[in-house]
């Protein structure tokens, strides 16, 4: 709510991050209109709950999607938890930012100590922030994974084949069948085809029955 120090910053023409820690959406909205006409190009908000430590069902990610949607502009969370669930789940949620605070060891002299996360907790975020990267940049298509997967799909699938072992001649019902693997066999959806037909060989029930075992008209 500082507009003299807001307008200071907009002389700068830098990118400029703004926590909401303390403000109603109307002060949220003056400063960033503040800003806009000021021809701030580059501007961030970050969620913020200004408790210390903020206890987790304070934290507010939902904040993060409205924020987006109301501004269009990068959202982040600052952070005073002292717990890196709420930077995971703000990243998970499509954070582009995260602030937070850090003590060297959790019994560290200080005001913020129980606010922050330590250095390990950090590199860990780090590597789940990196790893959330990589999956959100790597969109998937069910369909090229099907195609990319088949044969995982004939290894795993599960094709039809007798419970006991059959003559040559048995007349097929639904009830001499069952499913096994690999997939590269007659498929389940094919079976009312086959039904009421005879086998024209003995066919083992260790094997998959296949279309050249049964008589075809």
């Amino acid at each position: 709510n500082n507009f003299s120090f807001l307008e200071k910053l907009s002389e700068t023409k830098k990118p400029i991050l703004i926590s909401t820690g303390m403000s109603r959406i109307s002060e949220i909205d003056e400063a960033f209109n503040f800003l806009c006409k000021n021809k701030i190009e580059e501007i961030a908000l970050f969620q913020c709950t200004s408790e210390y430590p903020t206890s987790l069902n304070k934290v507010g990610i939902n904040l993060i999607e409205e924020f987006r949607n109301r501004y269009n502009v990068p959202v982040g969370l600052s952070d005073h938890s002292g717990d890196i669930a709420p930077s995971i789940y703000a990243i998970s949620k499509g954070a582009s930012l995260i602030e937070l605070h850090i003590a060297l060891h959790p019994y560290q002299f200080g005001p913020d100590t129980n606010s922050s996360i330590t250095p390990d907790e950090l590199k860990s975020l780090s590597i789940l922030r990196d790893k959330f990267h990589i999956m959100k940049s790597n969109p998937s298509d069910k369909d090229d994974s099907a195609k990319r997967l088949k044969k995982m799909t004939k290894l795993f699938g599960k094709s039809l084949c007798l419970t006991q072992d059959m003559q040559k001649g048995t007349v097929l019902t639904k009830e001499m069948f069952t499913l096994k693997k690999p997939g590269n066999g007659i498929k389940e959806k094919d079976l009312p085809n086959i039904l009421g037909k005879k086998l024209i060989r003995d066919v083992q029930s260790n094997k998959l029955i296949k279309i050249e075992d049964i008589e075809i008209d």
